[in-house]
């Protein structure tokens, strides 16, 4: 095959000219290789193959008679092409009557395009595919790439932000998946049960279910009234104050054990100093009474609300 690009690349315009192949100038002489048995021509370019015929135009220079193609040996004013005979198709094989032996021939090409010549393909590949886009990539596509579920290979790992990535850097970020944060991470406000809660909303939640209150020293039987922030359920707690050896040093807290109150009344009595109370929303008030004389004095009184 003939390697001229007749200018089919502009080297400025950075684009290709298929206008600018041109016609071809043939002499009919003896095939060699048939040893007399056929005449004709071989051509620089090979034009796209067509059924039953190619692109290939051919008129007799002298006369500008126009040669038409046929599939089998040529008659007068006809000619053969082998493009539609593999393997033979690429050689660039024309025979012509021998009656035509020394006429010069004009060969042009219909419809040139980029898939409708072999050397154009093979110029494509040659220019662009072997060296502008492998060399250096300085030819940008101007679509989509569609793999059609091929992979791409061999690929470097990308480094500005709009490189591509390969497999192994993906993994490598995989793999410090489970490892500490070193920074903060800002997390909205939860819209369901196991979503993650910010630090500032987590603490405005606990702050609205906790409560605590000092109250008098009571006598046996004295009740006090204890107003919670909102109704619910409320896990209350009563702390005692026993003075040491009651010469005034400071109070020692102890927490008493568990116990639980029920009741249908927004108020209720709590006999033993602790226990779950069901607020209504009918009012968020609860009435404690000291039921027992041990020598400690009710000082304080703990909630958490936990419904």
């Amino acid at each position: 095959m003939a390697k001229t690009a007749n200018l089919r690349w502009d080297p400025i315009e950075k684009r290709f000219l298929y206008e600018n192949i041109v016609d071809e100038l043939k002499t009919v002489v003896e095939i060699i290789e048939s040893k007399g048995k056929y005449f004709g021509f071989r051509l620089d370019e090979v034009p796209e193959k067509r059924t039953p015929n190619s692109t290939l135009k051919i008129f007799r220079a002298e006369d500008d008679q126009e040669f038409t193609e046929v599939l089998g040996l040529p008659g007068p004013l006809q000619f053969f092409s082998n493009y539609h005979e593999p393997p033979w198709d690429r050689d660039g094989l024309i025979i012509i009557p021998a009656s035509e032996d020394g006429k010069v021939f004009k060969c042009s090409y219909e419809g040139m395009g980029s898939t409708n010549s072999f050397e154009n393909q093979l110029h494509v590949q040659e220019i662009v595919f072997e060296t502008l886009l492998k060399l250096n990539g300085s030819r940008p596509m101007e679509g989509d790439l569609n793999m059609d579920l091929h992979k791409l290979i061999n690929l470097a790992a990308g480094i500005l932000p709009t490189d591509a990535v390969n497999r192994s850097q993906l993994d490598t970020k995989v793999s410090k998946s489970g490892d500490s944060m070193t920074g903060p991470l800002s997390i909205p406000n939860p819209t369901a049960g196991g979503h993650a809660v910010n630090l500032s909303t987590l603490n405005s939640r606990f702050a609205g279910r906790t409560f605590w209150s000092t109250i008098p020293g009571l006598d046996i039987d004295q009740e006090a009234d204890i107003v919670l922030p909102e109704s619910g359920t409320w896990m209350v707690f009563f702390i005692w104050c026993v003075p040491a050896n009651g010469a005034g040093a400071p109070p020692v807290p102890w927490f008493s054990e568990s116990a639980y109150w029920t009741g249908s009344t927004p108020f209720g009595t709590i006999s033993r100093p602790g226990g779950a109370i069901g607020i209504t929303d009918v009012t968020n008030t609860f009435r404690i009474k000291k039921s027992k004389f041990p020598p400690e004095v009710v000082c304080a009184v703990s909630a958490v609300k936990i419904g």
